[in-house]
């Protein structure tokens, strides 16, 4: 029976930081250094919020270590993959509501605009337009200046604020 219960606590039980399983090697500061890392992407935070004194030297050593590195890519590949699913879910999801006769024409139509939207089917909704008005080029006196000129670019100069260049 003992050996039963060691075998059962030997397991990874899925508590904790929930993916410790799939980090192998690192000790359990670096993996909640790894997941916080994942959640903000700001290394001297994550090292804080992971307990380590001097946060910002452990943060650029924990980002150089392979194995630190190997987990961030690993979860954020895994993040990636659950993402893409639940994504597939909505649209699957959409799909179902477009094509269901029993719904009423506004739920498909809205159903149907979704999907173009997540499709980017529509052009954007918001356009910048940029006006310039003419008139000041009518005060500008171009009879000296070559075409070949206007289109060479010059390097623009840095002005400080106290207006020194």
């Amino acid at each position: 029976m003992t050996d039963q219960v060691r075998t059962e606590e030997e397991e990874p039980t899925g508590k904790g930081i929930g993916w410790t399983s799939q980090i192998n090697g690192l000790n359990h500061r670096q993996a909640l250094f790894v997941s916080e890392y994942l959640e903000h992407g700001n290394g001297t935070k994550a090292a804080t919020a992971a307990g380590y004194s001097h946060a910002d030297v452990h943060a650029s050593r924990l980002l150089r270590n392979e194995k630190v590195i190997a987990a961030i890519t690993r979860q954020r590949s895994a993040l990636v993959v659950k993402t893409q699913k639940k994504g597939d879910v909505v649209i699957d999801r959409l799909w179902k509501e477009a094509e269901d006769p029993l719904n009423s024409d506004s739920v498909r139509v809205r159903a149907l605009e979704l999907l173009g939207k997540v499709h980017d089917i529509y052009s954007a909704e918001k356009k910048e337009i940029n006006v310039f008005s003419g008139a000041f080029l009518a005060d500008l006196d171009l009879s000296d200046v070559i075409e070949a000129d206007l289109l060479v670019e010059t390097p623009s100069e840095s002005i400080s604020y106290d207006g020194s260049v």
